[in-house]
C-alpha cells in the first residue's frame, strides 16, 4: 500500500529492469507499458488502467515510469479505464467502488480499512507485439 507521502501531484514513479530470456537489456525505441492498479481481494478488480510507450534505446533495460503523470509528453500516455478517479481515490480506503467493469467476481470492491492495492506492469517489445509479458 502507498501512504499519502508516496505521491505527489503528478503521480507514482515506478522503476525497474527488464532483462530478456538471453540475459541481455531490453533496448527497444518502442516499449509499451501497461499499467493496473486493482483491488487486493478475490474480486480482483481493476481501479486503475495506463498505458505509455518509452524509447529504451541505449537504457540497459532499466526504466522509470510515473503512474498517473499525464503531462509527461514524453511517455505517449494514455488512461484505459473511464472512471476519472485521480490516483489518490485509487488508493482510498474510505469510499466503497461500484458500477467496475474490470473484475474477476462481481462489480463492486468495498475496501477494508488495512487493504492495500496490487500493481501489475506488463510490457509489450514493440508496438505490433500482440502479447504483454
Amino acid at each position: 500500500m502507498f501512504s499519502a507521502s508516496a505521491w505527489g501531484a503528478s503521480g507514482i514513479t515506478y522503476h525497474g529492469r527488464i532483462v530478456k530470456p538471453n540475459n541481455q537489456p531490453l533496448e527497444s525505441a518502442t516499449t509499451r507499458f501497461r499499467i493496473q492498479i486493482k483491488s487486493p481481494n478475490s474480486e480482483n478488480c481493476v481501479l486503475w488502467e495506463e498505458e505509455q510507450t518509452r524509447n529504451m534505446l541505449g537504457s540497459s533495460g532499466v526504466f522509470s515510469i510515473t503512474i498517473g503523470d499525464s503531462t509527461d509528453v514524453t511517455a505517449n500516455y494514455a488512461r484505459i479505464d473511464t472512471y476519472g478517479w485521480g490516483i489518490e481515490r485509487v488508493f482510498s480506503n474510505r469510499n466503497q467502488f461500484t458500477a467496475l467493469t474490470g473484475c474477476a467476481v462481481g462489480s463492486v470492491y468495498t475496501p477494508g480499512a488495512a487493504d492495500g492495492r496490487i500493481l501489475e506492469v506488463s510490457f509489450k517489445e514493440a508496438a505490433s507485439d500482440p502479447t504483454w509479458e
